[in-house]
């Protein structure tokens, strides 16, 4: 039997669902996390909600406390605004006054017065109070609030300290490596301070904490002081100083010291002018005075530096070289040992160093060479490296033999170059580095960031030329005896070679006395240019003497006289600059006779002719001339090797020059 609803009591199915409901509302709001306002948001409410008379600052940081520190930054920079107007004002005040440098003027506007910021925000914690800190998504907002009354007094102080905190600002700018113009200014600072009265006034420095202006600028000069290294550089019995930071070994520029008595400024690089060791004792006091233009009259605990003793350097078997790059951290080679700046290498007096500073990605190397002196404890080296600024090369060329090369930069691909390359000027040549072909020569000027798209076309033939004449004179032979089918003038005319001496009627002998022959002859030769090919001839006379014996036992010596005209033609090439080589085939004709004259056995009368084919390879190199003749087919003589004298008139070079300078649309696209 079904009932009716009891009053007041959900149905089972209804818990279930506000069960069901209520988790998953409640794992939903786990699974989404708080939501944290917006530090925008929170700005714009906390301007609507404040109250008059206070001042307020907001601030965000990852913790509580830094986004108070913000918030009073902010305060405090509404503070320093209140005054910045009359900042110029200020320091031309002070230049007036000598306190301050024209060029500080000129940088004044520069300053973002983050030191003056920071002091005054830290002054502004007594008076001011936190009024809302809250999770935001960012991490945590702060909002802080001053009174007016304190806010007024702050602005008034502000006025009152503006000269000595404008001084303090330009120290606090002064690099950490600047310990030199760091004493400067804060010598100046405290000269400010204290016609201003304001020394007993509070300021906060983050590297010295709470603190007063007067107690800042003397400890500032003392620490600046400390931190300067006055180094003795002796030459030629002179000395010069050089002022440097002590950690880095930057010199110090402008800078005003009292040594030994004199007054010396040191210039762009830190270095004195050279005084004469004659006069220096046996210990030198040296001062800081500061710039070259800083009143005298500093406090006596502003500039006692160190004491020198001279004496003890001509004694001084072993001398420091000082080495100092900018910026620090270069690798410098000195005999073979690397070292890294800043560095104090041990050197030996009266020796000269090479040193180089290597290259990097980053800077260029440079080299140089320190002497140290003979009585010198001293050397220094200093360099300002430049840095390397880089864009991009796209160089590309057409030919499979074609090389890219950038010239003085020691560096070619085949093809192409396609790489950062180093801002400057670069000579690109194309070339194929054959002399036959035309080099391309680009001039090209990077620039950094700058990227160079140049697609050359292929290096152009050049087409050689080489030909001319040659002439020449024969002196001699060697070797060309006769083939047994060679005639020689005979009783029935002529006979051959073989037949002798049966076809000499009363002879029993005829043979050849030797193989060096007189063989004098005139050649002419012509190279053509075109073609490797050649044509030439000669005519000559050739003399070679014959032993004979007739059949009563007479002997004597008889010369066959020949005279000899040839043609021929064939192939040629040069040999080095001024030599040609040729290998030719030849045709000759020749008509011989006895020359008996004088001789004891008479020798048959009338003239033989001969008729052969021969090839000849020779060469003239200058003034000399030799040649090989070998005749074909068995006819003629034997191997026949020629010299002489001679001299040659060849016209050689090229119809195109070396390089070109390459122009748009007609070496590159």
């Amino acid at each position: 039997m079904t009932g009716a609803p009891v009053p007041g009591r959900l149905p089972r199915f209804a818990a279930v669902l506000l069960l069901v409901g209520g988790m998953v509302l409640g794992g939903g709001c786990a699974w989404l996390g708080d939501r944290h306002p917006d530090a925008a948001e929170l700005r714009e409410q906390g301007r609507a909600a404040a109250e008059p008379g206070y001042t307020y600052g907001h601030g965000t940081g990852e913790t509580p406390e830094e986004a108070r520190q913000s918030a009073l930054y902010e305060i405090a920079g509404e503070v320093v605004t209140a005054v910045r107007g009359e900042q110029r004002e200020v320091f031309r005040s002070l230049q007036r006054r000598g306190e301050v440098a024209g060029d500080e003027v000129e940088r004044d506007t520069e300053l973002e017065l983050t030191a003056t910021v920071a002091s005054v925000s830290h002054v502004a914690l007594e008076g001011a109070s936190v009024v809302a800190e809250q999770r935001v998504a960012e991490g945590w907002y702060v909002r802080v609030r001053l009174p007016d009354g304190r806010m007024d007094r702050l602005r008034a102080q502000a006025r009152r300290n503006a000269p000595a905190m404008a001084q303090f600002e330009l120290t606090e700018a002064v690099p950490e490596d600047r310990p030199g113009q760091r004493f400067a200014r804060a010598a100046r600072g405290h000269q400010t301070v204290v016609r201003t009265g304001v020394g007993d006034e509070r300021l906060y420095s983050p590297r010295l904490g709470e603190t007063t202006f007067a107690a800042y600028f003397e400890e500032t000069a003392r620490e600046a002081a400390a931190q300067l290294q006055v180094i003795p550089v002796v030459t030629d019995g002179e000395v010069r100083f050089v002022a440097v930071d002590r950690h880095s070994l930057r010199p110090q520029p402008n800078l005003k010291l009292r040594i030994g008595g004199m007054t010396l400024l040191t210039d762009d690089n830190g270095r004195t002018a050279a005084r004469s060791l004659r006069g220096l004792g046996g210990e030198i006091r040296v001062q800081v005075l500061g710039a070259p233009d800083q009143p005298a009259g500093l406090p006596a605990q502003f500039c006692c530096l160190v004491a020198l003793q001279p004496e003890a350097w001509a004694d001084a078997e072993q001398a420091t070289l000082y080495l100092h790059t900018q910026p620090a951290g270069a690798v410098v080679r000195i005999d073979g040992r690397d070292y890294v700046t800043p560095a104090r290498v041990p050197v030996r007096p009266g020796q000269r160093y090479r040193i180089r500073v290597l290259d990097t990605a980053e800077y260029r190397g440079e080299t140089a060479t320190v002497e140290v002196g003979e009585r010198s404890p001293a050397a220094y080296f200093s360099a300002r490296l430049t840095e390397r600024q880089y864009g991009h090369l796209d160089l590309r060329a057409a030919g499979r033999h074609s090389v890219i090369r950038l010239d003085s930069h020691d560096h070619q691909e085949p093809g192409a170059i396609r790489r950062p390359a180093e801002a400057g000027a670069y000579t690109v040549r194309v070339t194929r580095n054959d002399p036959d072909y035309q080099d391309v020569v680009d001039e090209l000027v990077l620039r950094p960031d700058q990227r160079i798209e140049r697609r050359y076309k292929e290096p152009r033939y050049r087409h050689p030329y080489h030909y001319g004449w040659r002439w020449g004179v024969s002196v001699g032979s060697l070797g060309g005896e006769p083939y047994d089918s060679y005639r020689l003038p005979g009783s029935d005319g002529g006979v051959d070679y073989s037949d002798r001496p049966d076809g000499f009627d009363g002879l029993t002998r005829v043979e050849r006395d030797g193989e060096l022959n007189v063989h004098f002859g005139v050649q002419g030769q012509y190279f053509a240019d075109r073609l490797p090919v050649t044509a030439s001839g000669s005519l000559g006379l050739r003399s070679v003497s014959y032993r004979v014996e007739d059949v009563a036992g007479q002997r004597a010596d008889v010369d066959l006289d020949t005279v000899q005209l040839t043609i021929g033609a064939g192939l040629w090439r040069p040999l080095g600059e001024t030599g040609v080589g040729w290998l030719t085939a030849n045709q000759a004709w020749e008509r011989s006779r006895w020359d008996d004259d004088e001789s004891a056995v008479p020798m048959p009368g009338g003239r033989s002719s001969n008729r052969y084919p021969f090839l000849e390879l020779g060469g003239q190199w200058g003034p000399w001339l030799v040649s090989a003749r070998i005749a074909a087919g068995g006819e003629g003589l034997r191997p026949l090797l020629l010299v002489g004298l001679g001299g040659t008139a060849m016209e050689r070079g090229y119809r195109l020059p070396a390089e070109v300078e390459a122009r748009p649309g007609t070496h590159f696209d």
